[in-house]
């Protein structure tokens, strides 16, 4: 038998390998109604009633079933269901989602999707035969987001992932196959899904600083938004260490930072004067059909900040891959004038949803979050907007270099 042959069979066997698991109408009907009616009791929105294009997408959805459901297609519908809440954090996944996926990384600038091969960036055109910009149509009709910089954010996050695939169209038993431009020639590659590992521990800590003593600068890096002994700890060595070098210039790099808890901000600001018409964020939390503000206290000795409190220029780097907590770190400062932001617009909407629970639906098995907390930014002049803006609009990857090399070398950049 040819080569050629038996590869084009296996490749049309893979193209058709699919998550063969369905349920019958009734049962795919009653997975949708559970969807809705844990929104119904649970999400800010639905306070008094769901809303009504909730409602009518999941008529919509309802009526498409037919007599054997597979079990992505119930996916995919309660994801377009959620979609109409624009709350990026009420989602729906398989709890098999990240389990196998290739050894790559990939990266969305506009809208064009990168994969990184030791260090470099190569322009992504297609994967199994499908192109970039087709599945990600797919994934816009489908994932819930909030603005685009979060929805880019997450289909490049999602792109290697086997079952990911399988929600956007694609379906495949074991190749992930991908074409790319390199020095203007395209050229394709072959990947294999892998277990993926157990998440280091320990590895990368979660929040460390560098100090640049010559240029007056430092930078404090939170690769999440942890409140706990250790960050509190780092933080006031970096304040230590600023007062001690006479340091004029500090950043807070949350690229890459995907939330957290909202007490790291809070803990930040200890060291930071605030003026007398400083707003926090306005919390409201879903208590039966009420929305109750919600305080967070922190018990402060102020004793044991007051030698540490830094008066110089504040900076915070952002990306699209900043999200919910870390973008109402950045949102917080910036709306009271506290510090300048560079970089991209985060991956979150400064006004948005948060605090999930989770629910198993009763037929497909599919894991629910939905959400219980409302965040309002301080600005309320700029509360219906679906992006955070930069004073500062930069690429990621440069945003550091910006800060240490414009500002640090040059000082501030007027407005």
């Amino acid at each position: 038998m040819p080569r050629a042959f038996f590869v084009r069979c296996i490749s049309a066997l893979c193209l058709f390998t699919v998550d063969v698991y369905s349920v019958t109408n009734s049962a795919a009907f009653e997975d949708l109604l559970f969807v809705v009616r844990k929104i119904s009791k649970l999400h800010c929105v639905a306070t008094k009633r769901v809303p009504i294009n909730v409602t009518l997408r999941f008529n919509a959805e309802v009526g498409k079933l037919k007599s054997s459901q597979k079990r992505v297609k119930i996916w995919r519908a309660a994801n377009r269901i959620l979609q109409e809440l624009k709350d990026a954090n009420c989602k729906i996944f398989h709890k098999k989602a990240s389990k196998k996926r290739v050894n790559r990384e990939f990266e969305m600038y506009g809208f064009a999707v990168y994969v990184v091969h030791g260090g470099y960036r190569f322009n992504v055109t297609a994967v199994n035969d499908v192109a970039v910009s087709v599945l990600f149509d797919k994934a816009r009709s489908i994932l819930p987001y909030e603005n685009l910089h979060g929805l880019r954010t997450t289909f490049a996050e999602t792109l290697p992932y086997k079952k990911i695939l399988n929600l956007y169209g694609i379906h495949t038993k074991s190749l992930f196959r991908y074409e790319y431009i390199k020095k203007g020639r395209r050229r394709k590659a072959v990947e294999t899904f892998i277990v993926r590992p157990e998440e280091p521990t320990n590895v990368e800590r979660s929040v460390f600083f560098d100090l640049y003593p010559e240029m007056s600068a430092a930078i404090l890096t939170m690769k999440k938004c942890i409140y706990n002994d250790e960050y509190k700890q780092v933080l006031r060595n970096f304040f230590k260490a600023v007062r001690k070098l006479g340091i004029r210039y500090i950043a807070v790099d949350l690229i890459g930072n995907p939330g957290g808890s909202s007490l790291a901000v809070q803990e930040f600001l200890r060291y930071i004067p605030q003026h007398e018409g400083f707003q926090d964020y306005k919390v409201f939390v879903r208590k039966e059909d009420q929305l109750i503000p919600f305080t967070p206290k922190i018990n402060v000795n102020k004793e044991k900040y007051k030698d540490l409190i830094f008066d110089g220029d504040v900076y915070v780097l952002t990306g699209e891959t900043t999200r919910n907590a870390a973008t109402r770190f950045a949102v917080l400062l910036q709306d009271n004038k506290l510090a300048k932001v560079i970089g991209e617009s985060s991956g979150s909407k400064p006004s948005h949803y948060g605090h999930g629970t989770m629910f198993e639906l009763p037929n497909t098995k599919l894991c629910l979050i939905v959400t219980s907390k409302e965040y309002k930014r301080p600005d309320v002049r700029k509360e219906k907007d679906t992006f955070q803006v930069p004073d500062h609009p930069i690429v990621w990857f440069q945003a550091r270099e910006f800060f240490l090399q414009r500002i640090c070398k040059n000082g501030p950049i007027p407005p």
